[in-house]
């Protein structure tokens, strides 16, 4: 062992007493540090380094070569290497202590990146656990590199043929496995090519995820180089044995690596577990805050569910309970014996509360029931009679048609009520939703249905048989529309819905001191996110519980009820998952968990506006994605017209813009034109762009929202990503605040040409804009305004049209480990607290995160970012290359 540290300890001063040997911490040091400034050091930005670490990853596969390339080949060329020969060193020995000198090398330059640690300590709460993981992985492929370089310096006579080689291999090994060899041997190829690929394991590591297989693959591959770089040292006694020995040890190693691949023998450590879950500020207040008795069940059967999701959940859960003593908050699975207890408690608890309410419900539903049985009745005995004179009309035909039908068939309608309400083990609970959404669509249709039938029989009315005589319809028609009428007008009742939730098998239920709130697993867990094949979390696995179930206790809370209508010429619904280009179903999932009605409206097709008497509403307006290049059409054009009226009535409106080709053909955009009715001069024509090379990034990212405004709190430090930005200014009109301001920066600039970002034909998005220093903002671009309406009402402008779209808003980012983080959380707090604000509900807006999934940066201003830039871009990289120069001058001297 002496042999061995002495040998090391030769290496390492060799390195580092060589004035050249400083350049290479200088460069790795310069590049690890634009990375953390440019990609993680960001207010708002999750609180690890994984995007330095994959840089400093992929230099290490040209730096580890730089250190060892001389190892063995330059020793030789020197001399040096018989010494070492003569000497009672083995040539194992030689090749370890060369390998661990370089090692300590390496080291050397990891330690001065632990200061990005230490930033992420002092504006967040990164996971220790995570950042040891990744360093761990980073260390194990540093050895790996450095251990082939020291193979391929024993075989070749020359240092820069040895530096190159090694570093071919590695970049030839990650392109063949990652690119080439899937295009050629097919998909179901790739999670073998994967589990072969350095990378792709040392990404495990930086998640935060310790697989026994990746330490066996390094660990193994680490061996096999060194000892291979021993048996060609070993010039003077190449036995056969030795080479056998070799063969044999590939064998072994393959063998074990394939065998620790076995989901028996495999292991996962989640090292990201090394800090507790972090509620964030907000939730903290809100739990201080609590009065009376509150209760917190997620219904969840944890056979089926991922492992993931439930370690997630209690997690969750077990925060939420220490923060607030009073409130308890379970898991329960009733498919459990030992949770059936707890459940059927719940279920008392629900029905005690709401019991008065039930009252009315079950009245109204058994009054829907005796109306549509008596129709059903009337059907029978008015079907045959009708048949007589429907030669006089179509619309007689149709109809005697439909009762005899109703009549035939209609004991269906009655049988789905009486199962919607029916009480058995599986369906613990009326499903009163069901039930009034089948009587009330069967009443009203057929109230209809013999109001038409009514009018069509009146000229002929004398001659017809008693069953058929239009007074019969008409009286029946008053009672259906009656009967129907009387359950629209029911109060809502937060169990209406459980029993389907229940049907389904899993939900979450908050219960307060007097009301309930449920909130459907496919809000909480979103169905599309599922385990992968291997066992391991998928990349866009997240429960998404803190800020949906603080959400719901603001609702129950909150006396008044709020509702968000988008307003949109979408031919189908927007608040369904469909096209991730078009829906807003996750903006939709959040605002409904914070106590809001949510609808949509299409002035195209329903002219009249939704009402809503039980609280304001906030109107959040959709303009077309593809702009018209003429005059507006039809369903763009009620849409105008519509807005304005909003606005001109005072409501609550939330104006976003896309931008136009209009300007550019000397027209005005329609929606700019609204937009300035508010006080706020809207520029279409340009978007503002930042270059990033070929392709200009046609979305920015706002964190700091300084102005003083309440949704400038609420946002404040958050990320707000804006695609296809807009430039707002005040028109000199109405009082304003502008916010979400972008400054000047290099790169940036104001481009007119900008359809080919959106444009689908593939011709033009081969040939997007180039930045042009002419356009470059001179003071910094606001791309959001809140206004007051001359009418009293309060507006938002948003300088960007798809902001709240699924595949922007609910975009996700691996947090580590089996935790997801939205990488733009204040999209959604734009939208839950923009709707707030509209409806005039200051008190639901409060300064902090919406949710604290995984620790984010927060408190970083644009000095500090300047400071720490000089620190890890200058300061770190010229001491390095000055402690190079002090050497040179001592060897010198």
């Amino acid at each position: 062992m002496r042999r061995i540290l002495a040998i090391a300890r030769t290496e390492w001063l060799a390195f580092f007493l060589s004035p050249a040997g400083w350049l290479v911490p200088a460069l790795f040091l310069f590049g690890s540090g634009l990375v953390f400034m440019q990609a993680v050091f960001r207010a708002g930005h999750p609180a690890s380094l994984r995007a330095a670490l994959g840089f400093d990853a992929v230099f290490l596969l040209v730096a580890a070569p730089a250190i060892v390339m001389g190892s063995i080949c330059d020793a030789r060329r020197r001399g040096t290497l018989q010494l070492l020969q003569a000497s009672p060193a083995s040539s194992g020995e030689i090749v370890l202590g060369k390998w661990l000198g370089a090692m300590a090398v390496l080291a050397v330059m990891l330690v001065p990146t632990l200061i990005q640690v230490v930033l992420l300590e002092i504006y967040g709460r990164p996971d220790l656990g995570e950042l040891a993981s990744g360093y761990l992985g980073l260390v194990m492929l540093g050895g790996a590199v450095l251990a082939s370089g020291i193979l391929v310096s024993t075989i070749v006579e020359s240092q820069t043929v040895a530096f190159l080689v090694t570093c071919a291999l590695w970049i030839l090994v990650s392109v063949v496995l990652e690119v080439a060899l899937p295009q050629v041997l097919g998909p179901e190829w790739i999670s073998t090519l994967r589990e072969a690929d350095p990378l792709q394991r040392l990404a495990d590591f930086t998640l935060g995820l310790i697989d026994s297989a990746n330490v066996m693959y390094f660990g193994g591959l680490m061996a096999l180089l060194l000892l291979m770089a021993a048996v060609f040292l070993q010039v003077t006694r190449r036995t056969g044995w030795t080479w056998w020995g070799l063969v044999g040890l590939v064998v072994l190693l393959g063998a074990l690596n394939v065998i620790w691949l076995h989901p028996g023998l495999r292991w996962h450590l989640d090292a990201t577990k090394s800090r507790l879950y972090s509620l964030s500020p907000r939730t903290h207040t809100l739990l201080e805050t609590l009065d009376g008795d509150w209760q917190i069940h997620v219904l969840l059967n944890e056979s089926a569910a991922s492992p993931a999701a439930v370690r997630q959940i209690d997690e969750v859960l077990r925060r939420f309970s220490r923060e607030a003593p009073r409130l308890i908050a379970q898991r329960l699975d009733p498919t459990v014996g030992r949770d059936v207890l707890a459940w059927e408690g719940v279920l008392e608890t629900l029905r005690a509360q709401q019991s008065t309410d039930a009252d009315q419900w079950r009245a109204a539903i058994e009054e829907g029931t005796d109306v549509l049985g008596g129709l059903i009745t009337f059907a029978q005995v008015a079907a045959g009679p009708l048949r007589t004179v429907a030669d006089h009309d179509d619309q007689l035909r149709s109809g005697a048609a439909a009762l005899a039908l109703l009549g035939a068939e209609g004991t269906q309608l009655l049988d789905g009520v009486e199962a919607a309400m029916r009480i058995e083990p599986g369906h613990p609970l009326p499903d009163w939703a069901a039930a009034r959404a089948i009587l009330q669509q069967s009443l009203s249709q057929w109230s209809l249905e013999l109001d038409v039938l009514h009018r069509t029989l009146q000229p002929i009315d004398g001659v017809l048989p008693a069953a058929a005589r239009s007074y019969a319809f008409e009286a029946r028609a008053r009672d259906l529309a009656a009967a129907a009428d009387r359950l629209a007008r029911l109060p809502e009742l937060e169990s209406g819905g459980l029993a389907r939730h229940l049907q389904e098998g899993e939900a979450a239920i908050v219960i307060g001191p007097d009301r309930a709130r449920i909130i459907p697993i496919s809000q909480l867990i979103p169905a599309s996110f599922a385990a992968t094949e291997d066992g391991r979390v998928a990349f866009d696995q997240r429960f998404r519980g803190e800020q949906l179930i603080a959400s719901a206790i603001r609702s129950i809370q909150q006396t008044v009820h709020p509702r968000v209508v988008f307003v949109h010429d979408h031919e189908g619904s927007v608040l369904r998952p469909g096209s991730p280009d078009v829906d807003v179903s996750g903006v939709a999932s959040m605002l409904r968990a914070a106590g809001m009605r949510v609808d949509e409206w299409r002035p195209g097709k329903t002219p009249l506006r939704p009402d809503w008497e039980e609280g304001p509403t906030s109107w959040i307006v959709l303009p077309p994605v593809r702009r018209s290049r003429g005059t507006p059409e039809s369903a763009e054009s009620a849409m105008l017209r519509a807005v304005a009226t909003l606005i001109a009535d005072g409501e609550g409106v939330m104006l976003n813009l896309y931008p136009s080709p209009l300007p550019r053909l000397g027209q005005a955009d329609p929606w700019a034109t609204l937009a300035s009715t508010l006080g706020v001069q809207a520029d279409t024509a340009r978007v503002l762009l930042r270059s990033l090379g070929a392709a200009p990034e046609s979305a920015m990212e706002v964190t700091e929202f300084p102005a003083v405004h309440p949704l400038a709190a609420a946002l404040h430090g958050q990320s707000l990503v804006l695609p296809l930005p807009v430039p707002l200014a005040p028109s000199g009109s109405g009082e304003v605040v502008l916010m979400a301001d972008v400054h000047p920066a290099a790169g940036l600039w104001l481009e007119t040409d900008w359809e080919s970002l959106v444009s689908a034909d593939p011709r033009l998005r081969r040939r997007p804009p180039a930045f042009d220093a002419s356009a470059a903002p001179a003071s910094a671009t606001p791309l959001m305004a809140a206004c007051l309406t001359p009418a009293g009402g309060r507006a938002l402008v948003v300088g960007s049209g798809g902001w709240m779209r699924t595949r922007v808003a609910d975009a996700a980012t691996s947090a580590g480990g089996d935790r997801v983080a939205l990488m733009h959380p204040g999209n959604h707090e734009l939208a839950v607290a923009g709707a707030a604000w509209l409806a005039g509900l200051d008190d639901r807006l409060a300064r902090g995160a919406l949710s604290q999934e995984v620790a984010r940066l927060g408190g970083i201003s644009a000095g500090a970012r300047l400071a720490w830039g000089w620190v890890l871009l200058a300061g770190l990289p010229v001491a390095s290359l000055g402690t190079g120069i002090f050497m040179w001058f001592r060897r010198k001297a």
